[in-house]
């Protein structure tokens, strides 16, 4: 439901349905690396970062985290 809000706009349900996810599941990666996504293409690239890195912090060997980390680390 984050996905499909975000895509038409509804930035503000998709963060909300994507705390509720994390709500439920401290460990599902997905709604950390998307929260993180949200940000950054904000700008905010701060809050980005600190998604990303509690997404580390669970899954240390996540592709897809390193590499928006370093995406943003090359934004600095």
């Amino acid at each position: 439901l984050g996905v499909a809000n975000y895509n038409l706009g509804n930035k503000q349900m998709a963060l909300a349905y994507y705390k509720k996810a994390i709500e439920i599941d401290k460990k599902y990666i997905p709604a950390y690396y998307n929260l993180g996504l949200i940000f950054y293409n904000d700008g905010d690239f701060a809050t980005a970062y600190q998604w990303w890195h509690k997404a580390l912090e669970i899954s240390p060997n996540d592709v897809f985290i390193k590499t928006a980390l370093d995406k943003l680390k090359a934004k600095k």
